[in-house]
């Protein structure tokens, strides 16, 4: 049985020495490999430098001071429904208010984290 095999086996060998064919299948899963591997090295340098661009962005536009936090945006809105809302009492919003009070509250928590 072991002659058999090494029979089988020399004759495939000597039939892909021999064929054309599996040299065209062998060279294009060669061409294949290497399009691929410079595909991904391409796409990885073009990605590499996008996401340090974009981090640069992120670092200058939270050192912004012109930039306005969200923080600060969701309170002007309040103070704004605040003051539409009960217009007797808004010149005193920002200071004696219970809501401010409650803002000052959750700020501390939140600064604690």
């Amino acid at each position: 049985m072991n002659d058999n095999l090494h029979e089988r086996l020399a004759l495939e060998i000597h039939y892909r020495l021999q064929s054309n064919e599996w040299d065209k299948t062998i060279a294009h899963r060669v061409i294949r490999s290497r399009k691929n591997r410079m595909r991904t090295i391409f796409l990885s340098a073009a990605i590499i430098p996008l996401i340090f661009v974009i981090g640069i962005m992120a670092f200058l536009n939270k050192n912004n001071p012109g930039s306005v936090s969200p923080e600060d945006l969701v309170s002007r809105q309040i103070e704004g429904t605040y003051a539409s809302v009960f217009p007797q009492g808004n010149e005193n919003f920002s200071e004696n208010t219970p809501l401010r009070e409650l803002d000052m509250l959750v700020d501390e928590v939140l600064s604690q984290r």
